[in-house]
Formats: structure tokens, C-alpha cells, sequence
């Protein structure tokens, strides 16, 4: 099996009501495989393909992978626990998580003098970095009971269908006025100089539904404000977003939160 492996030791884990070392082993390839060894109990050669899952079934581990909630117990690096089982390095932990922020290119004077464009097509065009960012992306919502993922046109397609898949819910596209073949609602909201709108399909969400918002980046905010009102509009409950890319010197963030929604990022540039 290519990629990395880690074994560590898993400890204080209640496998069939009763306590059980465990010995873990961590490949990292595409993505997070995670096989779990019991001695003579439950989980000997199990397959979880969720690092959450995984951390909820075996408690408190020695290291996180950057794909799950786990407490990280402090110990020097490359040591042995009571188990014997070496301990990984903080330098090979450090590696198990990829860096996102490095995979965006920036285009400085773009679209206009002055700005500096943050390019996600650079991360997309890396497939370890654009699975990770999905995962990264889901992590807060997996039991949140969410129904449908809506993304913003036209780069909030790329991510809120892989949440959305991430997720197993359905999709909604928040497209421009006139780009949806059917019955459709619209909002308007306010551009430097006029007003432009977003629409959805009727229907496509209802009362009763939990949806998330998903785009790129949020700026100004002034789109996804615009998407939160018309998905309320249908009756359904939006209380979180998530972005790729915070611009937080632009305070959008601040103002998607006083529309009551929460927002989770995976990463913030300063400036513009």
C-alpha cells in the first residue's frame, strides 16, 4: 500500500464494553484510510474509511491527522508509549496534513488595478489538494443533519457539489437570472454600480430542510446574503456556510453572521 503509514497507539479504547489497547495503523493516500487491530476483540482488521467515525469507535490517539477532532497527547517526538509502538515525529505529522493555503495562486491587478486574486483553479488542478479541501470543508457538518448543499455560481459549484457528495444530500445551484430552464424564485441584491439577481428552482427546498451554503470565498458577502434571504424565502432553515477562502479585511464574514448563519473557512489572505 503506497502513501505513509503510521502506527499508533490507541489508548483507553472501550471496544465491546470493555477497555482495549489498539494498535492503529494510518495510511494516507488519496485520502484517509484508517484500519484499526484488536487483540482478541472487536475491530481486528476493520476497515473505516471515516477518520471521525474512526475517533468516536477508539477515544484518545496520539495523533491527528488534520482530518478529525482527536486530542493529541504530548509526548517528545519519536519516543516509544507503554505500548511499545514507536511514536511518529511532530515532522511527519506535520506532513499528514497538506497545505491548502499553498496550492492558491494569486494574481495580483486582476480584474481590476489594485486587487489581488485569489485563484482556487490552481488548488482544483491538484487532486490531493482538492479531496482534502472537500473533507476539510464537510468535517463540521457530518452530523448536523443537513439536507441539501447549495453553491453559489460559479465556482460554488465546484465545491458545493463535492460537499454535497462528501455529504450524501442533494445539491442546489444558485445560478443568475435566466441560466434555470424551470419555474423559478429570484433575489435581488446590490452591486457597486446597479443590481443584479440570483435564482433557484422552485421547490427545490422546503420547509422541514436544513441546507448548507457553500462558495469559493466570501468578500463583501453581498452574493451569499442574497442566497441565505431567497433560501429562507422557500421556508427552509439555513443557519451555516462554508468557504474555501475568507477575505476578512472585506467584511463579508462578519456580515453573513449577522444574518444569523455561522461560517466556517478554510483559509484567510489579507487584503483584497
Amino acid at each position: 500500500m503506497g502513501g505513509v503509514r503510521l502506527n499508533v497507539f490507541v489508548r483507553r479504547s472501550r471496544l465491546g464494553g470493555r477497555e482495549c489497547p489498539a494498535l492503529a495503523s494510518l495510511h494516507l493516500m488519496q485520502g484517509l484510510v484508517v484500519m484499526t487491530q484488536c487483540p482478541g476483540g472487536w475491530g481486528a482488521g476493520k476497515q473505516i474509511s471515516s477518520a471521525r467515525s474512526w475517533v468516536k469507535k477508539l477515544g484518545k490517539v496520539l495523533i491527528s491527522s488534520g482530518q478529525d477532532n482527536a486530542l493529541l497527547d504530548r509526548y517528545e517526538d519519536g519516543g516509544r508509549d507503554r505500548g511499545g509502538f514507536r511514536r511518529p515525529s511532530s515532522q511527519t505529522i506535520k506532513a499528514l496534513t497538506m497545505d491548502l493555503k499553498s496550492l492558491i495562486r494569486t494574481i495580483p491587478d486582476y480584474p481590476k488595478a489594485g486587487v489581488m486574486f485569489r485563484d482556487i483553479t490552481s488548488l482544483i488542478e491538484h487532486p490531493e489538494g482538492f479531496k482534502e479541501s472537500i473533507q476539510k470543508l464537510a468535517d463540521p457538518f457530518r452530523d448536523m443533519g443537513i439536507t441539501h448543499v447549495a453553491g453559489i455560481e460559479a465556482r460554488g459549484f465546484i465545491f458545493g457539489a463535492g460537499l454535497a457528495i462528501e455529504l450524501g444530500v442533494g445539491f442546489i445551484p444558485i445560478r443568475k437570472a435566466g441560466k434555470l430552464p424551470g419555474e423559478t424564485i429570484g433575489q435581488n441584491y446590490a452591486l457597486e454600480y446597479g443590481v443584479d439577481t440570483i435564482e433557484m428552482h422552485a421547490g427545490a427546498v422546503k420547509e422541514g430542510d436544513n441546507v448548507l451554503l457553500v462558495d469559493d470565498l466570501v468578500a463583501t458577502g453581498g452574493t451569499a446574503i442574497a442566497a441565505i434571504t431567497l433560501i429562507r424565502r422557500t421556508g427552509a432553515t439555513l443557519e451555516h456556510s462554508a468557504f474555501v477562502i475568507d477575505l476578512p479585511d472585506l467584511g463579508g464574514a462578519d456580515k453573513i453572521r449577522a444574518q444569523n448563519v455561522e461560517t466556517h473557512f478554510l483559509l484567510e489572505f489579507d487584503g483584497d
